[in-house]
């Protein structure tokens, strides 16, 4: 199956509405839940590549937090098949490998299903080191969660 093909049968089966197109890259971007979500066909190793920024490193805690990013990352503890690492801008990124030939649009909804339960977890951690953005994180729990194509 084309790849293509494979991210607008992902898009049928999470109900966006007009299937997903990918940027001028060839990365297929959608969301849910606040969290803007990448999903790119990396062909040379037969893979697709999930990706998305979780938060800023918090300012406060910074050592504690990059701490337990790296207690989660410990043979996949808290990161099921997948990694934190830090941008060079100073963002925490969580981002999976998945076997491309393997991979349906049902695995493939499984896993970002998956992904975005991570991401969420993780947003609501750094928050709780940012005092000032817990509002934000209460207001991102009252949002509906609908899938849309972020292209």
């Amino acid at each position: 199956m084309e790849f293509s093909e494979l991210m607008n049968d992902l898009a049928e089966r999470i109900g966006i509405q007009g299937g997903l197109k990918p940027d001028a890259e060839g990365v297929y971007r959608m969301g849910r839940d606040g969290i803007a979500v990448s999903v790119l066909e990396v062909p040379e190793d037969e893979s697709i590549l999930v990706y998305a920024e979780v938060c800023e490193l918090p300012v406060e805690g910074a050592d504690e937090f990059k701490t337990a990013l790296l207690q989660a990352n410990f043979m996949g503890r808290g990161t099921p098949d997948g990694a934190f690492s830090l941008s060079e801008d100073g963002h925490v990124v969580l981002h999976r490998y998945v076997n491309a030939a393997r991979t349906d649009a049902e695995g493939l909804q499984k896993v970002l299903e998956a992904f975005l339960r991570i991401m969420l977890e993780w947003r609501q951690l750094a928050d709780d080191y940012r005092p000032v953005a817990k509002d934000r994180a209460e207001q991102r729990s009252e949002e509906k969660a609908v899938w849309a194509n972020y292209v």
